[in-house]
């Protein structure tokens, strides 16, 4: 038997539904259009069609305090500071010889 699951501010059943196994049936008891069902246009509307497949839940009054601590973690890897002056002398002299090789190519139109 179908009992009401939602109902609008007039009281209206807007959804019903019914255990069926392990699970739940639900019925829209009118169309989905602004038209026959103005509660589609409410800023609140998807917030309780959430509710209908995931009810809102409690917090927990009271947790063991070894759940609730924060882990620790390991200790990070301390990895020597890299030296990269090499890398970036090397970076300057081929951004440099690319620059020269472009200002002295052969230019292929004729300059004016």
């Amino acid at each position: 038997m179908p009992a009401p699951l939602w109902r609008n501010a007039d009281g209206v059943v807007l959804v019903e539904g019914a255990r069926y196994g392990r699970g739940k049936v639900m019925r829209w008891t009118r169309a989905l259009t602004p038209q026959t069902m103005p509660e589609l246009l409410e800023p609140g509307f998807a917030g309780q069609l959430r509710n209908l497949f995931e009810p809102p839940r409690e917090p927990p009054s009271r947790v063991m305090a070894r759940e609730h601590a924060p882990s620790t973690g390991v200790a990070a890897f301390a990895l020597p500071p890299r030296d990269l002056r090499l890398w970036l002398a090397l970076l300057i002299a081929l951004v440099f010889l690319f620059e020269r090789w472009l200002a002295t190519r052969p230019r292929r139109g004729a300059a004016p």
